[in-house]
């Protein structure tokens, strides 16, 4: 829910990742894009469709 705090809370932030923990779900740094540009366009189609020449949205 939105407060209108847009102040950083540690507190709440370690308790966000405590209830994730519960629920089997862990904070990872590892994050692996294991896929060449030739296999956007099946994987992301729509986007494929809208960005393919300019993929930062650039106009």
């Amino acid at each position: 829910m939105k407060t209108g705090d847009d102040d950083w809370d540690d507190e709440v932030y370690d308790e966000l990742l405590d209830a994730l923990e519960q629920k089997g779900l862990t904070e990872s740094d590892e994050i692996e894009l294991d896929w060449k540009e030739e296999d956007l366009p099946e994987r992301f189609p729509k986007l494929w469709e809208r960005f393919e020449d300019n993929p930062l949205g650039e106009f």
